[in-house]
């Protein structure tokens, strides 16, 4: 019983569940099993550098740099460059301008040698 109360977490997530609600969830199991299952839901903390899985799935987002805590906020209001700044200390240009490529003539050329030409 324990196996398939701790096999429903992950398929209530995988299947898109928002918040899980745990009703009654160790009313069968003995106490060693709850408390394992305890530090299986504890676990379901989520760690990802992604800042647009971040923005989707989280309700309190926490930085951390260089293995310290930067702060913890909600993610209302929150935004990918706002948390780019506290990820990295200062202001980071998340996209790339740059002129489309004009290629100009081949360098090299000629004709293939019979080795490479195609059947």
């Amino acid at each position: 019983m324990a196996q398939q109360q701790r096999a429903e977490i992950p398929k209530a997530l995988y299947r898109g569940a928002k918040i899980p609600i745990i009703d009654e969830t160790t009313a069968v199991l003995t106490p060693q099993e709850a408390e394992d299952l305890g530090e299986i839901i504890q676990a379901l903390t989520f760690i990802t550098h992604k800042l647009n899985e971040i923005l989707d799935v989280a309700d309190r987002i926490t930085v951390l740099r260089q293995g310290k805590r930067i702060d913890t906020i909600s993610r209302e209001g929150a935004t990918e460059q706002s948390l780019t700044r506290m990820m990295v200390g200062r202001d980071i240009v998340l996209r790339i301008d740059k002129e489309p490529s004009t290629p100009g003539e081949p360098l090299l050329g000629g004709r293939r040698s019979p080795r490479h030409r195609r059947a």
